[in-house]
């Protein structure tokens, strides 16, 4: 099999700028990047710079970021030096070293004590715990000698064994056993990192809120309703459409909610809350 070409994409701001520190900043960026249509084998976004693995030509991917972080910059979201050069991996065992790279960027910063704190990386895109995943791990899987089914939790074992997080690795994240009640904060938290959703919340967030709020809370359609900010009639219409909502999302918003990974804080990643309170005050 042909290595493809594959390039690590690096871009940072100036000195005095941190541009990546409010959720709606790294949403803009993370959607701009996802929308340049490019095969990506991980990616990271920090405070004041970003990482990307990215399959294509060298100049083509150059002027693909430049012009993305030309256009941050357009938009007053920080002031950034100028793209270097991408840097071409050459093989298998370099990709893996530089995936790991990427994805620890955040605990060898010292913001985070687990890759799987950091929202705004491809780490939890390789566990399947995000929407539409960003990296093909079916694609990259073979390239670096695993099977598909066993990419996520191999990876997070060979990324996380670092003395930056752990030096025997950090656990794989599970479902919660057995059903108990993981209360509205947790299933809004974790409705926002599974979509990578930006601060306000559409119809794609509701949906999901509503339907995990459903099979992990106590609270009735009516509650929910006010919780969401919509009629009840719509409630309603969420409430009969629930069963549509893949088993596969309700079982990584499982996850999400419940391993206190994914609520560590670190990353700009809880936004501000649009959801209401329902009426017996609990959450």
């Amino acid at each position: 099999m042909t290595f493809p070409e594959i390039y690590h994409l690096a871009a940072r701001a100036e000195r005095s700028s941190v541009p990546l520190t409010a959720r709606s900043a790294c949403h803009a960026l993370w959607s701009s990047l996802r929308g340049g249509g490019h095969d990506v084998v991980a990616a990271v976004l920090m405070p004041n710079h970003l990482h990307v693995l990215a399959v294509g030509r060298e100049k083509e991917l150059h002027r693909w970021l430049a012009c993305v972080i030309g256009a941050q910059a357009r938009a007053g979201r920080g002031r950034w030096e100028a793209v270097p050069v991408p840097e071409r991996i050459p093989d298998a065992a370099h990709l893996r070293r530089q995936i790991r790279y990427v994805h620890l960027n955040p605990c060898r910063a010292r913001l985070a004590a687990d890759p799987l704190e950091w929202e705004w990386s491809t780490h939890r895109d390789w566990l399947g715990l995000t929407h539409a995943p960003w990296v093909a791990v079916r694609r990259w899987a073979p390239l670096l000698g695993w099977h598909s089914r066993e990419a996520g939790a191999r990876l997070h074992r060979y990324v996380s064994a670092d003395p930056s997080a752990r030096v025997e690795g950090t656990p794989p994240p599970r479902a919660p056993v057995g059903g108990g009640d993981l209360g509205l904060t947790a299933v809004e938290r974790a409705v926002r990192q599974y979509l990578r959703a930006g601060v306000d919340l559409g119809p794609a967030e509701r949906r999901l809120a509503f339907a995990h709020a459903r099979s992990r809370t106590a609270y009735r359609p009516a509650e929910l309703a006010r919780w969401l900010g919509v009629s009840r009639s719509t409630a309603s219409r969420l409430e009969a459409g629930r069963a549509s909502v893949p088993p596969a999302s309700l079982g990584a918003l499982d996850i999400l909610a419940a391993d206190p990974r994914f609520g560590a804080g670190g990353a700009p990643q809880n936004g501000t809350d649009r959801f209401k309170t329902p009426s017996n005050g609990a959450v």
